[in-house]
């Protein structure tokens, strides 16, 4: 740890249930990362610091140990920082090649072992944007902040199929839904001709009503 003056931590993310290709967090995850940093905070020196990096959303924070945090809601998010124009807004940001590299060569240049890439795993969207000939919009994942939004909507270019992220229960519910008629209506033109040679058409039709009863889903908490 020569010159270093501390360590910071970057899970991604404790207690995540729906992020691709990672296996599901754990609900005891945020207690034992509580835990751990506490333990590397005994075990250094008392001028080193421990930091870590929280996520900007209410779905992937709830599982970190944060009591009250500064963020774009305050006026100021460091000492003497004025508010800039852009808080509680969208934003964006995207580098050219040269400025990719000219910035990688500089840290190289201070000393450093490597680089990151922040984050390489947004490289993939896994989803499918269709290709615009009526394929549709493929599989869509909706993202887990739609269970907190006051009027969700979902959305997509047929034929298409949505994923839903997980939505655990607090307690051990019964899901029931109404049963569901169907109506089938089967036409078929019925062609026949006199002896003096005039065709008519009749067209037949058959009306068939299903009812589907949809058994009920039990939930576990």
């Amino acid at each position: 740890m020569s010159r270093l003056d501390g360590v910071d931590f970057d899970w991604e993310y404790p207690g995540a249930p729906d992020i691709p290709r990672i296996p599901p967090g754990s609900p005891d995850n945020s207690a034992n990362y509580l835990a751990f940093l506490k333990l590397v905070h005994a075990a250094l020196p008392s001028d080193y610091s421990v930091s870590l990096t929280a996520p900007a959303s209410f779905w992937y924070l709830k599982g970190f140990p944060i009591a009250d945090m500064m963020g774009l809601w305050n006026s100021f998010s460091d000492p003497g920082c004025p508010a800039g124009n852009c808080l509680r807004s969208q934003w964006v940001s995207w580098m050219k090649p040269s400025t990719y590299n000219s910035r990688s060569a500089w840290a190289q240049a201070l000393g450093f072992g490597g680089i990151a890439d922040w984050a390489v795993d947004l490289n993939d969207s896994y989803t499918s944007n269709g290709t615009g000939i009526g394929e549709g919009s493929g599989v869509v994942y909706i993202p887990p902040s739609i269970y907190n939004e006051t009027s969700p909507t979902v959305a997509c270019s047929p034929p298409c199929t949505f994923v839903f992220p997980p939505w655990t229960l607090s307690t051990m519910t019964t899901i029931c839904q109404p049963p569901v008629t169907m109506t089938v209506e089967d036409i078929w033109p019925s062609v026949s001709t006199d002896d003096g040679g005039v065709t008519t058409t009749v067209y037949v039709s058959k009306t068939v009503v299903t009812t589907i009863s949809i058994p009920p889903v039990i939930t576990a908490a």
